[in-house]
């Protein structure tokens, strides 16, 4: 389907933030690749360094190490901002608030101060806090219950509120997947791996967005070549019962796992009492949509940008799945919380006993 927005050519040069993290990093691959030279920030050493890229240190708390960048730097045609401390594991509130909103209003000012034509901002799905029986297009009234998603738009208000000297894109993703993904997602997988039982909060007819990974990056680029400010959504085609993608995950990894699915009110309970006890990695959102339906309607950026999805949830997963199986990756300080397997808490006794 051709795009209704005119797209521009590809931008020369751009600055990714959060270049260490496991999308940031994944981005400035992606557009190297399309022949863009990327200046990659952010404030954790790379794990996996490029030499594709120009790596600059910054840390996008501080307005001043923000201009010198784009001084140093720069001139940049697009910014990709993907920068963002992530609500599971406890962060610190205050480092959370001054990274994710802080931090993109500093972006912004510098985009404006310095003539970046493009600002491209990941947002998340973390922004609604409840299922839904439809698909949740753009216009939904958001609801965040948890610091991460409130940071996450307070973010897109900081663009929102500088509409009119700056042309901003924010991108809602839902859960991100691809081989390199970790984070929550290796729990399960280690609970697979082992031949446990994978509980169920319900009876897994619910169904749930993921975005593959390369995809989210073509609908970055996509954003980055079009004119005006926009807010879209984004996510996989023909989104199967979580039951369904979590048997693709078992069959994939060959063991005896099995589905067991237990009422969800008592499952969702036990979450939130493990949450306010600070022993287990699944915050409010996480056990809240357990047990229900969240499905992105994506006919937006469909029709503005021409963009179309490529993966499934299942076809992801069994990629990530089979990453993770080969690697099996330490936990490490130096990486960005996506880049590693979560910690377990709690869930670990979940597991023993399964």
């Amino acid at each position: 389907m051709s795009p209704a927005l005119p797209l521009g050519p590809l931008p020369e040069r751009v600055l990714v933030t959060g270049a260490a993290g496991y999308f940031g990093g994944l981005l400035a691959r992606h557009l190297c690749d399309r022949g863009i030279r990327v200046v990659a920030t952010d404030r954790l050493d790379d794990p996996e360094p490029d030499p594709r890229l120009i790596e600059a240190k910054a840390d996008l708390r501080f307005q001043d190490q923000v201009d010198t960048l784009f001084k140093t730097q720069g001139p940049f045609d697009a910014v990709f901002h993907c920068a963002a401390v992530m609500g599971h594991e406890n962060p610190d509130p205050k480092d959370l608030w001054d990274s994710n909103v802080r931090g993109t209003a500093h972006v912004a000012e510098a985009c404006i101060a310095h003539g970046v034509r493009k600002l491209v901002y990941t947002s998340t799905i973390c922004v609604y806090g409840q299922g839904y029986t439809d698909p949740v297009a753009e216009d939904e009234p958001t609801c965040p219950i948890e610091d991460y998603g409130r940071s996450k738009l307070e973010g897109e208000k900081e663009l929102k509120a500088r509409a009119e000297r700056l042309d901003a894109d924010a991108i809602r993703c839902p859960t991100i997947v691809s081989a390199g993904r970790l984070g929550l997602l290796a729990i399960l997988f280690e609970f697979v791996h082992e031949g446990r039982k994978v509980w169920l909060a319900g009876n897994g007819s619910n169904r749930y967005s993921f975005v593959f990974a390369g995809d989210l990056a073509e609908a970055c680029l996509l954003a980055a070549r079009s004119p005006g400010s926009h807010v879209y959504h984004v996510g996989s085609d023909r989104v199967k019962p979580l039951r369904d993608v979590y048997a693709a995950v078992i069959e994939e990894a060959g063991t005896r796992s099995r589905l067991v699915a237990l009422p969800a009110w008592p499952v969702n309970a036990a979450l939130a009492l493990f949450h306010k006890m600070g022993v287990s990695p699944l915050g409010p959102y996480h056990w809240r949509l357990l047990s229900q339906t969240f499905v992105f309607d994506t006919g937006r950026i469909r029709e503005n940008l021409g963009w179309q999805p490529s993966r499934t949830n299942d076809e992801m997963l069994r990629d990530a799945y089979r990453y993770w199986e080969q690697r099996r990756p330490a936990r490490s300080q130096a990486l960005a919380a996506h880049r590693q397997s979560a910690k377990m808490g709690i869930l670990r006794l979940v597991k023993w006993l399964s």
